[in-house]
């Protein structure tokens, strides 16, 4: 009857405790009309959150229609400890790549350091700037294109780059960036 319909919805009770690592006990009291439909449920003995969940969840129950007028029932109810599984490393939520436009700002962050390598090293023609930047954000190369990638230009782009920090992602990102004299 009363407790095969509870019995049935036991999970959903359950679930009114989830996410807690201590045992829950609440005494339910309801009157159960005569469409089988529970009505003035109160719960004791748990907190606000418990107690509204376990009346949501009665209110929601179908009980055997009683015979000869409503039933009053008083329920004592156990709630299992639910806690939650072991937390697993931050979430893989990552791009796979870093958002462009941060890419946009992290090197518009270093351009003044870039136009002083030109400065410094006396480049005057346009360059290829080859970039890597790993999967925690940090640049871990870059160097001119042609003639200038094993030079002081190309020291002195990568010192320029390491300082800023681009936003992590899975795979990290290769990139090439024109930059100009100033």
């Amino acid at each position: 009857g009363v407790r095969a319909a509870l019995a049935a919805h036991r999970e959903g009770f359950q679930q009114c405790n989830a996410h807690d690592d201590a045992t829950k006990k609440l005494t339910l009291t309801f009157t159960i009309g005569l469409d089988g439909r529970a009505s003035r449920i109160t719960a004791v003995g748990a907190n606000d959150e418990l107690a509204a969940c376990a009346t949501s969840v009665v209110r929601k129950i179908s009980f055997p229609k009683p015979k000869g007028g409503t039933i009053d029932e008083q329920l004592p109810m156990t709630f299992e400890a639910r806690p939650d599984p072991v937390r697993v490393p931050p979430p893989t939520d990552l791009p796979q790549a870093p958002d462009q436009d941060a890419v946009k700002r992290g090197l518009l962050a270093a351009e003044k350091a870039l136009d002083h390598c030109m400065v410094v090293n006396h480049v005057e023609d346009k360059q290829i700037l080859a970039i890597t930047i790993d999967p925690s954000g940090l640049v871990t190369s870059a160097r001119a294109q042609g003639p200038l990638a094993d030079s002081a230009y190309s020291t002195c782009v990568l010192s320029s780059l390491h300082s800023v920090q681009f936003p992590a992602s899975k795979t990290g990102l290769k990139l090439t960036v024109p930059v100009t004299p100033p």
